[in-house]
């Protein structure tokens, strides 16, 4: 008998571009973010104030900067899997992460990479 992952195994394994998903998903399943949903219905009514603001009376990327163990998870999401969701999405599509430093210091590298505020060689 053979064993294999199926699909959504696949997404918390690192796949051949050094990317993996499960950070993705384990990024939207923390205990932080999922208390936040329970405020959505009184930022859709009052929305001066974002439903995860409103569960923890901090901004999620202060909470996020807070906790180590939640910031690594949400780096590790936003420096490979969203870019990675939206190349796969528009395979021509050409850009520049502009992220933080933090950030884009582990993101994948789908292209060359230039020094800061270089234009790329032209047909990039």
């Amino acid at each position: 008998m053979a064993f294999r992952l199926t699909n959504v195994g696949r997404t918390l394994v690192v796949d051949d571009q050094g990317v993996l998903l499960g950070a993705y998903v384990l990024q939207h399943h923390q205990d932080a973010l999922v208390q936040g949903w329970t405020h959505l219905h009184e930022a859709v009514l009052d929305s001066s104030e974002a439903a995860f603001k409103k569960a923890h009376r901090v901004a999620a990327y202060e909470y996020y900067g807070k906790d180590l163990t939640y910031n690594s998870v949400m780096l590790r999401t936003m420096a490979g899997v969203c870019l990675v969701m939206i190349v796969e999405r528009y395979p021509g599509l050409h850009g520049i992460n502009f992220g933080l430093p933090e950030v884009v210091d582990n993101a994948p590298q789908y292209h060359e990479a230039y020094p800061p505020l270089l234009p790329p060689p032209d047909g990039y």
